[in-house]
């Protein structure tokens, strides 16, 4: 299911371990480019939050992130420059995992990013994460693009908002 009206909005599906959400986006940069704001904690700094990345697999990646709580996550794929995963819990909740897939597209890098979200913690996250991401790649872009903005909780009020009013996600 996809919800709201832009091309950009993320869409969820019900997977094995719970909720999948999902966004596909190009950005207008090399692949190598994007993939060093995934991985290279400088430039993590730049969309994401404050990072300590070992960039192996079995290695941490732990963020302070923009707009919400310290992240400890472990590196359970890494495929350089194609594909990262790591776990996404924070001491508030088990996140599940996140996934972000690079390839080369006409312009740019398309990527996919993947966040499965645990069944248990679904009802109460559902909206936030799908604002959080959605609002967290709007700053990747912008990053990408070299103009790097802070988060900014009105941005992902809008987004939010907007989810909840499609609904549809129980």
């Amino acid at each position: 299911m996809t919800n709201g009206t832009n091309a950009s909005d993320g869409a969820v599906r019900e997977v094995a371990d719970g909720y999948e959400l999902r966004f596909d986006r190009v950005y207008s940069a090399p692949i190598e480019d994007v993939w060093a704001l995934l991985t290279e904690p400088d430039r993590i700094e730049e969309w994401l939050g404050v990072a300590d990345v070992e960039l192996r697999v079995g290695g941490r990646y732990r963020l302070l992130e923009v707009g919400g709580q310290g992240i400890a996550g472990v590196i359970l794929t890494l495929e350089e420059p194609n594909a990262i995963e790591y776990t996404w819990d924070s001491a508030e909740w088990t996140g599940g995992t996140v996934r972000y897939e690079l390839s080369e597209s006409a312009g740019g890098t398309r990527l996919v990013f993947r966040h499965v979200h645990p069944a248990k913690s679904w009802g109460e996250f559902r909206y936030k994460s799908l604002a959080g991401w959605h609002t967290l790649l709007d700053l990747l872009e912008l990053a990408v693009d070299g103009r790097p903005e802070s988060w900014h909780m009105g941005r992902w009020q809008t987004h939010h908002d907007r989810y909840v009013a499609a609904g549809g996600l129980d």
